[in-house]
Order: structure tokens, then C-alpha cells, then sequence
């Protein structure tokens, strides 16, 4: 059986859990449609535009969020049992083709919160939901705010993400430190703002706290210019956008991660933030925040502790909570790692994945 999956940029670089599904396919073989060919395309059968013609012409389409002939050349050549498509936007573009092959589409994060509040997407999405065949999320809460806006409950179903767990070797902690760590793309929604406030106050109450930030973004000289303010700039190191092999190195390295993620002023919200499976799996204690789906993998003084959103003083003090008690630090270590190994492995994400293509091929 055969799957195409499209995306207009194959792929950016902070989506690799999209690689991850594609190459470690069991059941179905897959072909990749994409009009702007990225990173993460090497040995794959894809589709892409050829010539200074077909580009304009695909990229035209995509401007006017039209299915681009690239697509139809994919489904004519590959001739998918399932079409799938990544991100909301996406899979409105590809609307046209749901009625020659079951069209599921995918949504990540701020395409179910930031997007359908921007003109057009409300009426868009309204088709997209009586169009295509079958809908995932990477979390329940994810799933919830689709069917508020009028998503089949029957269709849209969670999937949630998976990682090559032995690519992240386990170090097991037996204690915490201060030498703090965040990682993400550099944008209001990470909360990177709050984890810098929180190094202040550990600092002010004189604790000789680090932290690292390693990501790039529009923020960061935003970010820069308030570890100035505060007067801590000199213990904030931004390490800017770094290979995966060097981010699992960090986790290793580090004594906490900080995932500080935040609803931002134009409703662009996290789904699961892939740093967190990572984390997790790398046996890093974890202080996070009680947003999107986040408390559907770490649970509050098990797998990590939680914290509610914009509350830097409560990050610092949970922290603080590892420091004082090294048993936490071990066992939200060791529990983390299990939990990754129990629910979000690569190979529970393609089996769930691929349930849904069963699904959307029986029409239900």
C-alpha cells in the first residue's frame, strides 16, 4: 500500500517527527510531494517541481492556497491508497484531491490555534472538515479545540508523536544542579522570556544558576535585551540553532530543562513540544508548563513538574524543589524514560498513524 505525504516545504528543520513517520513506515510505502524541496528529502521518492515553469507555476498555487500541479502529478504517478497531508494549511490545499484519494490531514500546533483566527481560514477549515477523510493531533486538548470548531468527533482522532528512543541514550540523574537548559525556536510562544526571569530569580536569592538557550528566532534579540535589563546577561548563553546530536549532548550536560511554553497574544499555542519527548527520553528532570498538551505526558511530580504559564517565580521554585531533593530529580528521571518507552516510540507513532490511513481508506 502506498501513502504520499505533502508538505509545500519538505521539510523544516524543526519538524523532524515528520521524517521520523515517513522513513519508519511498516505497512505502507511512502512517496513525499512537496513544492519547495528543504532538508530531510535524501532516499526518498519525491515529487517537486522541475524547471523555472513549473516552479512559478507551484508556487502560484500555493500563494492562492490552491492544490499545486506538483500534487496531482504525485497521486497520478505514485497512486496512493492515502494521501496525507501535514499542517492545516496544507491539507487545505490539497482538498482537491479528496475526492480521488482519502485525503488525512495532520495538525501540529498553530494550525489550530493561531491560523483559523486570520480572515478566511474560519470558512476554510469549515470545508476541510465535510472534505477530507480523517483528521489527526498530537494531543487530547489539540483534538478538543478541533471539534469546537466543527471537526467530525469520529474522524479526528490523537496521534501522538514518537521518537527513535535509541537515539537518545538514557543518563540517569541522582541529583540536580543549576546549570538550566531550553531549547526551541526563538518565538513568544516558547516562553523563553519567563525561563531568563526565572534564572534572575534564582540569582537574586543567591543561587549561582546558568542557563543556556539553544534555538534561533525573531525573539532572540528581544530575549538578549531583557537578560540585560535584569542584569544577568553574562550568565545566559544563546547558543542559537545547533545539529541534534550536539541538542542530545546538551541534555546530558545540563541539569534541567525548562519547557516554558505560553499561550502568545495572537493565539499561537504549542501542541507537544517535540523537546519534551526528547528530554523525557534522555532522562533530563523536566519543569514545564500546563499548556497544550504538555500534561498529557508529563505528569505533575512523576515524569516532571508543571508549573501554570508566565510564572517565573514558580519555575525558579521548582528547580529549587530538584536541588532539594535529589530522590525527585531520580525518579521523574527514571519515570520520564519509561513513559517515553511506553507510549511515544517511533514505532507506536506509525502504528497509530497508519491505523488512521486503515480508517480513512474504510470511509470511517
Amino acid at each position: 500500500m502506498r501513502v504520499v505525504h505533502f508538505k509545500s516545504r519538505y521539510l523544516n528543520a524543526s519538524e523532524t517527527f515528520i521524517d521520523r513517520l515517513v522513513r519508519n513506515h511498516a505497512r505502507y510505502t511512502p512517496a513525499v510531494a512537496t513544492v519547495e524541496p528543504g532538508e530531510y528529502t535524501e532516499g526518498l521518492e519525491v515529487y517537486a517541481p522541475h524547471g523555472p515553469l513549473a516552479q512559478r507555476l507551484n508556487t502560484a498555487a500555493r500563494k492562492l492556497n490552491a492544490a499545486p500541479p506538483v500534487l496531482f502529478e504525485a497521486v497520478r504517478r505514485a497512486r496512493p491508497e492515502v494521501l496525507h497531508a501535514h499542517f492545516g494549511l496544507d491539507g487545505f490545499r490539497a482538498l482537491a484531491l479528496a475526492r480521488r484519494v482519502p485525503l488525512v490531514v495532520s495538525f501540529y500546533g498553530s494550525d489550530a490555534s493561531r491560523l483559523p483566527n486570520e480572515p478566511g481560514w474560519a470558512r476554510r477549515y469549515r470545508h476541510l472538515a465535510a472534505g477530507a477523510s480523517a483528521f489527526t493531533t498530537v494531543s487530547s486538548e489539540m483534538r478538543d479545540t478541533l471539534i469546537t470548531m466543527g471537526f467530525p468527533p469520529e474522524r479526528t482522532h490523537v496521534v501522538w508523536m514518537g521518537l527513535d528512543v535509541e537515539a537518545f541514550p538514557f543518563h540517569s540523574r541522582t541529583e540536580a544542579g543549576l546549570r538550566l537548559l531550553a531549547v526551541g525556536r526563538l518565538v513568544e510562544k516558547k516562553g523563553f522570556v519567563d525561563a531568563i526571569s526565572a534564572l534572575y530569580h534564582l540569582r537574586q536569592s543567591g543561587h549561582d544558576a546558568t542557563l543556556r538557550i539553544v534555538g534561533d528566532g525573531p525573539e532572540r534579540d528581544a530575549l538578549e535585551r531583557h537578560a540585560g535589563r535584569l542584569g544577568i546577561r553574562g550568565f545566559v548563553r544563546f547558543e542559537g540553532a545547533l545539529p541534534n546530536d550536539a541538542i542530545r549532548a546538551a541534555f546530558d550536560t545540563a541539569d534541567v530543562l525548562l519547557v516554558p511554553s505560553v499561550t502568545a497574544p495572537d493565539g499561537d499555542r504549542e501542541g507537544m513540544p517535540n523537546t519534551i519527548l526528547e528530554g523525557l527520553a534522555a532522562g533530563i528532570p523536566i519543569v514545564a508548563t500546563t499548556h497544550a498538551g504538555i500534561s498529557e505526558v508529563i505528569e505533575d511530580g512523576k515524569t516532571g513538574l508543571l508549573t501554570p504559564e508566565h510564572a517565573s517565580e514558580a519555575i525558579a521554585a521548582a528547580v529549587l524543589r530538584y536541588c532539594d531533593a535529589p530522590h525527585l530529580a531520580a525518579r521523574v528521571s527514571r519515570d520520564g524514560r519509561a513513559r517515553i518507552e511506553q507510549d511515544f516510540t517511533v514505532e507506536a507513532y506509525v502504528a497509530r498513524t497508519e491505523k488512521v490511513y486503515d480508517a480513512a481508506r474504510r470511509g470511517g
